[in-house]
């Protein structure tokens, strides 16, 4: 997980061609996105030291707990990559509490008849086990992601697995779509564009991404309103007396920090 080299360093927030890779993202991984430019989160994450153990297996990528994952509990996730590393790399293990789409499941020791086994899935996996014996697995593919609560029976073996038929009205859509990404994945299949949608505000958000990186790094309104819009546009408009560009550039800051300072949770939604 970690000891993976990082694809896209931090990107240069005056360059609007280094935003290029978020024009894929479904809504969830803008979640991340933001999470990882807190700077709070990142002096967290820096502080957690050797919380997992790393064991690299064929088919999947094994995190052992070596005690309570809380550090994270605040920012709705157990553990996850460094912050270096962009949505379209990064894994992250979600709280169940936090993000419907978490899908929890009971896997059962199945030997002949087990219908799901690590070693037919074809995106990269990663499976994270916790102190108290509890697991969580992500199957993970350029921004999209599975994941699934498992108690019971280890995923190292084949399993079957079983889920609630009910869920709560504000869990189901979320939940039916991760079945349905689980049986994708079962049976071979990417993890289906549907389940993925690019969300429809991804050029919104990646203008605001970047009036944040350029907040976060010192840069005035103006520098940034240069980034975002050119030179020429903005040494046409910058001195009108309505102040259209300035304000433009403080709400998508304003913006930026809400989502970064929580605001993403509404996107594990």
């Amino acid at each position: 997980m970690a000891d993976r080299p990082p694809v896209h360093e931090e990107p240069p927030w005056h360059r609007l061609d280094a935003y290029d890779y978020t024009d894929s993202l479904p809504k969830r991984a803008w979640a991340w996105e933001f999470l990882r430019r807190d700077p709070l989160y990142q002096r967290e994450w820096t502080g957690i030291g050797p919380a997992v153990s790393v064991e690299h297996q064929p088919h999947v990528t094994v995190l052992i707990a070596n005690r309570p994952l809380d550090d994270l509990a605040r920012w709705a996730c157990f553990f996850a990559d460094p912050p270096e590393y962009d949505a379209t790399m990064a894994t992250v293990f979600w709280r169940p509490e936090a993000c419907a789409h978490v899908l929890p499941v009971t896997a059962v020791a199945g030997k002949s008849t087990a219908k799901f086994s690590l070693s037919t899935l074809h995106h990269s996996t990663t499976l994270l086990v916790l102190s108290d014996g509890s697991q969580h697995l992500v199957a993970h593919d350029q921004g999209r992601s599975l994941q699934l609560a498992v108690d019971g029976s280890s995923l190292l073996e084949p399993v079957n697995l079983r889920t609630e038929a009910l869920f709560e009205g504000r869990h189901l859509r979320a939940r039916l779509q991760a079945l349905e990404g689980l049986n994708a994945l079962v049976n071979g299949q990417r993890l289906p564009d549907q389940l993925f949608p690019v969300d429809p505000r991804s050029r919104r958000l990646r203008h605001v991404l970047q009036a944040l990186d350029g907040f976060l790094a010192g840069a005035t309104y103006r520098e940034i309103a240069v980034a975002l819009f050119g030179e020429a546009r903005v040494l046409a408009d910058w001195s009108d007396a309505r102040r259209h560009l300035f304000d433009h550039v403080r709400r998508a800051v304003q913006r930026g920090s809400y989502l970064m300072k929580g605001g993403y949770r509404s996107l594990l939604l």
